[in-house]
């Protein structure tokens, strides 16, 4: 047995390069665990912020009283934390159309007095209140291509009126709206000049 090479190991230096290997790679891992857990974590805010802003949409909605145009804001309890929102009720240009834009972020002591300042919101819903431009007349529309924009929609032949003639939407006659914030002059597509 003299010619048998000796059992030989790894040295020391071999053994610390490992594992500095080792623990730069599970340092790596462990960063993107907790990335993924924070960003896990985040969107469960946001989804709960939303589901926090469709409510107050819909509460506003649902009212029996029309929506004024303005700014109000409440604090929330749900799925166990307490949320502060804030509500903006604006008259857009489409006449008895309003909009309606809640913002939600977490509760914090004092909130309300900043609330116009701070842009830290977790989610932005928006949602409309229309009021009827008109009296239903109880006749179901024909949205199919064929028919739609020949003149003989919901109100009859396009002799102008809000929408100029674009079939079911015709609420009179003359060449244009009047007093309906609505400035530029619709082409009349369908119906009688």
């Amino acid at each position: 047995m003299s010619g048998a090479r000796p059992v030989r190991g790894f040295t020391l230096i071999e053994v610390l390069v490992a594992l500095a290997i080792v623990v730069l790679g599970m340092s790596a891992l462990m960063t993107t665990i907790s990335s993924s857990a924070d960003t896990t974590t985040r969107l469960r805010e946001k989804s709960f912020a939303e589901w926090v802003g469709f409510n107050q949409v819909s509460t506003t909605r649902l009212t029996l009283n029309a929506p004024t145009a303005g700014t109000m804001e409440g604090d929330v309890d749900f799925a166990n934390n307490s949320w502060h929102w804030l509500q903006t009720i604006d008259q857009i240009e489409l006449p008895g159309v309003l909009r309606i834009t809640v913002q939600v972020r977490r509760n914090v002591q004092g909130a309300a007095a900043v609330s116009l300042s701070n842009s830290n919101w977790l989610a932005t819903v928006v949602g409309f209140y229309g009021t009827s431009q008109g009296a239903a007349n109880g006749t179901v529309p024909s949205w199919n291509a064929a028919t739609f924009g020949t003149g003989g929609g919901q109100r009859g032949p396009g002799t102008g009126g809000l929408g100029g003639g674009l079939g079911g939407f015709n609420t009179g006659s003359g060449s244009g709206s009047t007093g309906n914030g609505i400035t530029n002059q619709p082409t009349n597509t369908g119906g009688t000049p």
